[in-house]
């Protein structure tokens, strides 16, 4: 499968040309050209240099490339199938705002088959948005909530709890949140810092005396690993037998992820610390790691005392669930059709801290409230400061927005400067955004992994914030 390639790239060319007219200019490979192309038709003029550079970088990789189909030619969006130098096939997705390309994406082939999203303008209720979305987007359910200042929280679900079975899912149900779990772990190591356990700048040789490393990660710091700028691997993909050859038979989470902290750590590092983004699987575990070998306590009850009971979180919960009553149940797309396929296996118990959470939807909604209110200035569960520092990021590169600890900021398409994240394990997909300046919070889930770009929980996302936060 071919892994999408991330180049989000924030038209006096007719739409049906803008697809070819942006392949001339990246298979010249000629700088002066594809640069005389992007200051034209690229929605954010000031980072052409940077998104030209590594276009020219990722032309140099797989180009030159041929158009096979233009699949969708839509005011906001084109997809468009193409061919790399190799014969691979590939999705180009070219997402507009104001007739001017803000993002790019070139992704598996098999997005193509999903839907094209919809522009969700004139929606009346969220119930009803709810169902609409996850009717369009072939979603087994799709869960959301909304919370806007001096109005109550809502929330609205729709659709099944798995496939094949009757039952509906409910506003109390759990889902899987996945990545999200980093700005929740990320809340854990600011809690702990507020109370004396930690600091900012402590480095792995202080906080690991006792754990071999190699000597390049003993001064990177526990703010440069919430970044993702330590050096740490990534480890985005596993398979079984990389989980059986660092973990063996052991099954206690605690232990699990002493012995992948000692795997990491013994690893070359992919760079310097404060050197180049890199989204980092490995190095938010090891931030859980490091908090129970510091307190002596499992990771899972440290996120109940400091985060999950502070904040009311009362259905918030780490780790894989075994029984599927009371929640949403993850699915995936096979050649036979969407099928339900949960991941319980024991990768999920020892990364838990880089993202293997679950809560229902209110909650999701009420962990971004706590952190809205801390930045606009309100009483929340951490300290004015420390929600501050946790939301103080640096750019993640071209095309990116600014990463933090946990957090993403950057507006997205017609609106406001917001704080968010998503999360999938594969099964699931979720998203939640904060809107400072419009004091509103934004989850969305479904139980449905895939390709589809933007998700139908980010479609939830978009068509509320466009109304309640617009640029």
């Amino acid at each position: 499968m071919v892994a999408a390639i991330a180049a989000l790239l924030l038209c006096s060319l007719s739409p049906a040309g803008l697809v070819e007219g942006f392949l001339e200019a990246v298979n010249s490979k000629d700088k002066a050209k594809l640069s005389a192309f992007a200051s034209e038709h690229f929605h954010d003029p000031k980072a052409v240099p940077e998104r030209v550079d590594r276009l020219m970088r990722i032309a140099e990789q797989s180009g030159p490339w041929k158009l096979i189909r233009l699949v969708d030619d839509l005011p906001n969006l084109k997809r468009a199938e193409i061919e790399d130098r190799m014969a691979t096939r590939l999705a180009l997705v070219l997402q507009l705002e104001a007739g001017k390309i803000r993002g790019i994406q070139f992704m598996d082939k098999e997005s193509l088959s999903e839907p094209a999203p919809k522009e969700y303008r004139d929606w009346t209720s969220l119930a009803a948005l709810v169902a609409e979305i996850r009717k369009d987007t072939q979603s087994p359910a799709l869960g959301a909530a909304v919370w806007q200042k001096d109005q109550p929280l809502e929330v609205a679900v729709d659709g099944l709890r798995k496939l094949g079975k009757t039952d509906p899912v409910n506003p109390s149900d759990l889902w899987h949140i996945g990545s999200i779990g980093k700005s929740m772990t990320a809340s854990l190591i600011g809690a702990l810092i507020e109370k004396g356990h930690l600091k900012w700048d402590s480095t792995l040789g202080e906080l690991l005396p006792e754990t071999p490393m190699r000597d390049s990660y003993r001064k990177v710091t526990l703010l440069q690993i919430m970044r993702h700028r330590s050096g740490i691997v990534q480890d985005m993909n596993f398979t079984r037998a990389d989980v059986d050859r660092i973990v063996g038979d052991e099954r206690n989470p605690t232990k699990m992820r002493e012995l992948y902290a000692r795997h990491t750590l013994a690893r070359e590092p992919l760079g310097p610390p404060d050197g180049q983004f890199r989204y980092s699987n490995a190095g938010y575990t090891l931030l859980g790691h490091i908090a129970e070998t510091v307190l002596k306590q499992p990771f899972e009850a440290l996120m109940r005392q400091y985060v999950f009971n502070p904040i009311g979180m009362k259905t918030a919960v780490v780790g894989n669930l075994e029984s599927e009553e009371g929640r949403a149940v993850g699915h995936v797309k096979t050649p036979l059709g969407i099928r339900a396929n949960d991941m319980t296996d024991p990768l999920g118990l020892f990364i838990s801290p880089a993202g293997n959470m679950w809560c229902s939807m209110e909650d999701l909604a009420r962990f971004g409230r706590a952190h809205l209110d801390g930045l606009n200035g309100e009483p929340s569960f951490l300290k004015a400061e420390t929600l501050k520092m946790l939301h103080t990021g640096m750019p993640e590169g071209p095309g990116g927005g600014d990463y933090a600890c946990g957090w993403v900021i950057g507006p997205l398409p017609g609106t406001q400067m917001a704080h968010g994240h998503n999360g999938s394990n594969g099964t699931m997909v979720a998203e939640l955004y904060l809107f400072p300046k419009a004091e509103l919070v934004v989850a969305s889930v479904a139980n449905r992994g895939g390709e589809a770009q933007p998700s139908p929980p980010l479609q939830f996302v978009l068509a509320v914030a466009q109304r309640y936060a617009p640029r």
